[in-house]
């Protein structure tokens, strides 16, 4: 592992241990009602699963897009069923905290069980995937790309060919892009039926420069990438070379996401920074993180972000200022999405998060 070790974070070392999970990457939407939002944290998903283990779960979508409305209205069909025969929907919003922190305590129930499909087969913990309406793809520590049937969690392909632990991977339809801490990024091909694929294109950075994360240019021409050697990196899919290079962290970039005019990057250094795609300048930086920043999401209006300090952080991209810091967590949060209603969020305390949009 990488030597430069924070002595503030929750874990022995500052570079995230690849005995962890990490789940979906994140993917950008709106929402323009920025100043009055307000998120309660609606349900956690428990699997129990230790930190080693190397199996994928995946949970039923009805449940994700079920909780849209207010956690208030939804809370009483929560309730099992001996505690709805003792009360009614009007009495126990009665007896509701109207507090925004107490709510938080509401978001768990014993009661609730939501059938799951298991994705067996790794050697090793999953580091990184992606999916779409078909297929999911998973990078593990045991340094394969494996790709699965996402309705019935059959494998339909084993990619072999990075020499270190799998860290990145994005889907685009008959694509699959990865990254490795072997410090090099693959360009996989499937074939027609999307049952088999090979390497078709290979970018190698410095020996010894493990890249962490990755993002595919909408056009599919230019990859973003962080990397252990405290920067980003541009590079160019067709000549498959590096064409700049972005410094400024002072350690590990962890996560990335780039859009036409923007790419913001998270780091160990604690700090979120705002990059030029043109001209590689440094527009602004966040510093409010007590740790690494392992995962964030950006839109037009709001980044949202949350690493080491367990805290999932909401802020104004055009004002430059954090809006909100929700707690919930309470070990390093590795995985976060959001959406229009919900923000969901993985963590090595074993569990999902989903909070609601207010």
């Amino acid at each position: 592992g990488d030597g430069d070790g924070d002595g503030d974070s929750d874990s022995t070392s500052q570079h995230p241990h690849p005995h962890q999970h990490v789940h979906p990457h994140s993917h950008n939407n709106n929402n323009n009602n920025m100043q009055s939002l307000q998120l309660n944290n609606l349900y956690h998903l428990n699997d129990d699963w230790s930190m080693n283990d190397t199996k994928l779960s995946a949970w039923r979508h009805s449940f994700l897009t079920s909780f849209g409305g207010s956690f208030r209205d939804r809370l009483p069909n929560m309730l099992s069923g001996r505690d709805r025969g003792k009360k009614n929907k009007k009495n126990i919003i009665k007896t509701l905290p109207t507090d925004s922190m107490q709510l938080q305590n509401h978001h768990y129930s014993r009661d609730l069980n939501f059938k799951r499909l298991s994705f067996q087969g790794h050697g090793g913990p999953i580091w990184a995937l992606d999916f779409d309406n078909e297929l999911l793809v998973s990078g593990s520590y045991d340094k394969c790309i494996k790709i699965w049937n996402i309705l019935n969690a059959n494998c339909r392909a084993t990619l072999r060919g990075h020499e270190e632990w799998v860290s990145g991977i994005k889907l685009r339809g008959k694509y699959v892009l990865s990254c490795s801490w072997d410090a090099c990024i693959r360009l996989w091909r499937l074939d027609d039926t999307r049952f088999s694929g090979k390497c078709v294109s290979k970018l190698q950075s410095q020996s010894g420069n493990a890249i962490y994360c990755i993002q595919w240019s909408v056009d599919k021409n230019f990859i973003v990438s962080g990397c252990r050697h405290q920067a980003v990196q541009v590079w160019d899919l067709q000549k498959e070379k590096m064409i700049k290079t972005f410094m400024g962290h002072t350690k590990q970039v962890y996560c990335l996401q780039m859009s036409n005019n923007l790419i913001v990057s998270g780091s160990a250094d604690r700090t979120i920074k705002m990059w030029d795609p043109r001209s590689a300048a440094c527009l602004g930086s966040f510093e409010q993180h007590m740790g690494p920043v392992m995962k964030l999401q950006f839109d037009d209006h709001k980044l949202i972000s949350a690493g080491y300090d367990k805290q999932v952080r909401i802020f104004d991209l055009r004002a430059r200022k954090q809006l909100h810091s929700l707690s919930g967590h309470s070990k390093v949060i590795f995985a976060l999405q959001y959406d229009r209603k919900k923000i969901i969020t993985g963590s090595a305390d074993k569990r999902v998060l989903v909070w609601n949009f207010e």
